[in-house]
């Protein structure tokens, strides 16, 4: 009947104390001290137990020697107590120990893999290199590949199935903690509707601050019913430092206001991720992959209304492919703020961040591109360029502005083109390079988040 509910809709949560017949359960989640001891099916849970030193006699209930195995013992609580400790802690680290415990996997696949290498070395012995030696070096090549490519592929197609379960409730509980983060960012007023109006505002600022038109108030509604040509900074010289301005502020303020954002609201978060981990409610990786997913569409959202607004007011050019590319660069370069300052708040407590990211970003600013000329820069500073999202960005930017200059300009040119970019020491063949840079920088930005994460965590405890 139990079975049959659970097959259904519904939920059903059942505490037995004792159950004589256990082979009524299909899964098993058992809980000590606020950690999680086993989760899986019952005769895994016996081998489990067994593994770790409390056998089960054949003509013994497996419930009562579990019980017994996290029970605390009245006046020998430490033991207990260590005891418990060792089976939550061997159970944390058994997906990789439960790979060299099994023989289906451990010793058949070295053995396996020691008497193929035997057997080619052996059919091959000592290959002279006449054209049919060569050819039988190359068979033996392709005979390698394959041999690493089966006997993997059809173990890890037998023995990964294993996991289902486990997998189906991590994915479950992942997907549940993405939504209650993305519905506490869109609930907390201090983090999306102050950020939506930041950027808004900056927007309107930015393309005001660039804007160069006459009697814009008196030409607006004509703005609306024609075309927004009118709000196009003039390519004179002075103009074209005025763009590039645009640019880099840009891309300082998809960096800032996020950044600090980050700092500012993800450190109140770790006090109650140390308790739910403890008390064995979720892994920290659910937690992390879940609080990073909830922050890309608030951190998305909000730096691509202010781009578009700058890119109406100031002008630029605007093919669909530059637009396009332009929404791609900002949301790098936000998602490169906020995996730093996520991997900042991770690692350290919200003073220590605060303190040692402002000093960083400034060196950061400096090597972006704009406020020193990056190739002028002396060898003991001019590597900071490299470690730069600013640098990225901002060259990014430029070569998508550059590359085509639409509108009525006829004496445009491509040689003027690449004489910007070459003043700035940019290069026009580095735009990929930079995206591919500004991805890696997230990625790693977040992996050394999560490590800090997990030894803060863990050692809390």
């Amino acid at each position: 009947m139990l079975q049959c509910n659970v097959l259904s809709t519904e939920t059903v949560v059942c505490y037995v104390c004792i159950f004589p017949m256990n082979f009524i359960v299909d899964m098993l989640h058992n809980s000590a001290n606020g950690r999680t001891a086993f989760y899986g099916t019952p005769q895994r849970c016996i081998e489990f137990f067994d593994d770790c030193g409390h056998s089960c006699p054949d003509s013994y209930n497996p419930a009562d020697m579990i019980i017994h195995a996290l029970a605390m013992v009245p006046h020998d609580e430490d033991a207990s107590r260590s005891s418990i400790t060792a089976i939550c802690d061997a159970f944390e680290s058994g997906y990789t120990l439960d790979n060299w415990r099994n023989p289906a996997l451990a010793r058949a696949k070295l053995m396996q893999k020691i008497i193929m290498g035997l057997f080619i070395g052996l059919l091959y012995l000592q290959t002279p290199l006449t054209e049919l030696g060569i050819l039988n070096i190359m068979g033996a090549l392709f005979l390698l590949t394959g041999e690493l490519t089966y006997p993997t592929l059809f173990g890890i197609l037998t023995l990964l199935p294993s996991d289902y379960q486990l997998v189906v409730k991590e994915y479950h509980d992942g997907m549940y903690y993405i939504f209650r983060y993305t519905l506490d960012n869109w609930r907390n007023p201090a983090l999306a509707r102050a950020k939506l109006m930041q950027k808004i505002v900056m927007g309107l600022f930015i393309g005001l601050l660039y804007l160069q038109v006459s009697n814009a108030l008196q030409q607006f509604f004509l703005l609306i019913c024609q075309s927004s040509a009118i709000f196009k900074t003039p390519l004179t010289e002075l103009g074209i430092l005025n763009i590039m301005g645009a640019l880099f502020l840009l891309t300082g303020e998809l960096t800032y206001p996020t950044l600090f954002g980050i700092l500012t609201l993800l450190p109140s978060d770790y006090q109650l991720v140390v308790k739910e981990y403890h008390d064995g409610m979720y892994y920290i990786f659910s937690y992390y992959i879940a609080r990073i997913l909830s922050y890309i569409p608030l951190f998305t959202i909000d730096g691509f209304l202010m781009v578009y607004i700058c890119y109406w007011m100031i002008g630029l050019s605007s093919s669909l492919s530059q637009i396009l590319l332009a929404t791609l660069i900002s949301f790098l370069i936000e998602q490169s703020a906020v995996a730093f300052g996520v991997m900042m708040s991770s690692i350290f407590t919200f003073h220590v961040a605060a303190s040692i990211s402002g000093p960083i970003l400034v060196l950061l600013l400096l090597s972006g591109g704009f406020l020193a000329k990056i190739s002028t820069l002396p060898s003991y500073i001019g590597w900071v360029q490299y470690l730069s999202w600013f640098r990225y960005g901002f060259e990014a930017f430029a070569i998508n502005q550059w590359s085509h200059v639409n509108g009525d300009n006829t004496t445009w040119s491509e040689q003027r083109s690449q004489e910007i970019l070459a003043h700035f020491s940019f290069k026009e063949r580095n735009f990929w390079f930079d995206i591919m840079m500004m991805t890696a920088f997230t990625l790693i930005f977040y992996l050394i988040g999560y490590i800090g994460l997990c030894l803060r965590v863990m050692n809390a405890g």
